[in-house]
């Protein structure tokens, strides 16, 4: 059975059911580096219009998204949208990430001027890639807060 087969819009899962049915360490990994560097908590919700409906969890910093992730059964991946600033940053990160991401990163056409990358986190190495990617976006943000 699949996540959004096992919780349905009516049938909001608990943090511990949604650490069960990701049963990977690297879920714990992610969640302890978001919470020591952004002192970003996620956030439950339902969504029924995004390239994976169902239960996802926001995790924000001042009141922006740095990203979202989307729980599996066994697994999860996490989508972190860089904005068109944050390119040219990106593109020098990404060369130094593992393959998959840079595939990733290369394969993913921009939608509406930013890069849109779901990464299926599966590996130590993928996560690390994730956490660069994260703070290229969080970076874009202090960015604009400092600007006018």
């Amino acid at each position: 059975m699949n996540w959004s087969q096992m919780y349905a819009k009516d049938h909001e899962p608990t943090p511990a059911q949604v650490r069960e049915a990701i049963g990977s360490p690297l879920w714990a990994a992610f969640n302890d580096a978001m919470a020591a560097t952004y002192s970003a908590a996620p956030v439950l919700s339902y969504s029924g219009c995004t390239m994976q409906p169902g239960w996802n969890l926001k995790y924000k910093k001042g009141g922006r998204n740095l990203c979202t992730a989307y729980p599996e059964a066994g697994s999860f991946s996490v989508m972190v949208v860089i904005p068109a600033g944050q390119m040219a940053e990106a593109d020098l990160l990404v060369a130094s990430c593992s393959a998959y991401t840079q595939k990733l990163y290369q394969d993913t056409e921009p939608f509406q001027g930013s890069q849109w990358l779901m990464l299926r986190v599966d590996t130590p190495e993928i996560l690390a890639d994730l956490l660069k990617l994260i703070a290229c976006r969080a970076r874009a943000g202090k960015k604009r807060a400092g600007a006018g």
